[in-house]
């Protein structure tokens, strides 16, 4: 089964390689101290806050690192498409120049 990449897994194969393997193929076996289930639940809780500062933001899910960036550049070129169609109405300048800083910002 695949398993999502992230701070938390990076953080556990500096560690020890080891940890990481136990950790996703071995879960059950895991045991955190309040400090550690507390850095976690933080993490998480900074991760929705980001999010909910982009309400129109696109969370990428995926099976794995390949699918994450298929998916991002997917995701990149519609913003690069929407800002050409913003950029081609004279009103819309504005917004084009946002959603361009919005592309820079990703």
């Amino acid at each position: 089964m695949p398993y999502r990449l992230s701070k938390s897994k990076l953080q556990e194969f500096r560690q020890c390689p080891r940890r990481l393997w136990l950790s996703v193929y071995q879960s059950e076996l895991a045991v955190y101290d309040e400090m550690t289930k507390l850095i976690l639940d933080r993490g998480t809780d900074f991760g929705k806050a980001a999010r909910a500062c982009f309400p129109n933001g696109k969370l990428v899910e995926s099976d794995g690192p390949e699918d994450a960036v298929r998916k991002t550049y997917e995701i990149l070129d519609e913003i690069r498409m929407m800002s050409v169609y913003l950029f081609l109405r004279p009103r819309l300048v504005l917004m084009m120049w946002l959603l361009m800083l919005m592309f820079w910002c990703l």
